[in-house]
């Protein structure tokens, strides 16, 4: 018994680390963690992120539902880790969150535009799945893509 009274009034050992990561958020103590060691500066940073938002839009590569961070290196001839990196720290989204956004966006004028089924347009704009598309849909516009149509076609 006077064994467990003293350990309750131990300290924590990792107290004081528990105390840094409170004083900022989590996601940039990660990212300052995870890309210390990286040559990428600001600069080349910002260029890769104005590349990937010219190359999603031209090439329309967010068609493509097979489109991965590696395919994508490769179409732009930059290493993958420096397009995520970009995508982390610099547009402060992750890979398939910036891919999902540019489908979503070509879903919502296809719902507009056209009667075509639910399931036919999530095929057309890049997802493999109703429920992926119905997720992700719902998560960036806040309604489903049926109540989206709904609403746009009054």
């Amino acid at each position: 018994m006077v064994f467990s009274i003293q350990a309750l009034r131990q300290r924590p050992a990792f107290e004081t680390v528990y105390q840094k990561l409170a004083e900022e958020p989590i996601d940039l103590a990660r990212s300052k963690i995870k890309y210390q060691r990286s040559a990428l500066g600001d600069a080349q940073s910002q260029r890769i992120a104005d590349k990937l938002n010219n190359v999603l839009v031209s090439d329309a590569l967010y068609l493509n539902n097979e489109l991965t961070l590696y395919k994508l290196s490769i179409h732009l001839n930059i290493p993958a880790h420096y397009i995520s990196q970009t995508l982390n720290q610099t547009m402060k989204t992750s890979f398939f969150e910036w891919v999902n956004r540019s489908r979503i966006e070509a879903a919502q004028v296809r719902l507009s535009n056209t009667n075509d089924s639910v399931l036919d347009i999530a095929m057309a704009v890049g997802f493999n799945s109703r429920s992926a598309f119905y997720s992700a849909f719902k998560l960036q516009v806040g309604s489903t893509p049926s109540a989206y149509r709904k609403r746009e076609n009054k």
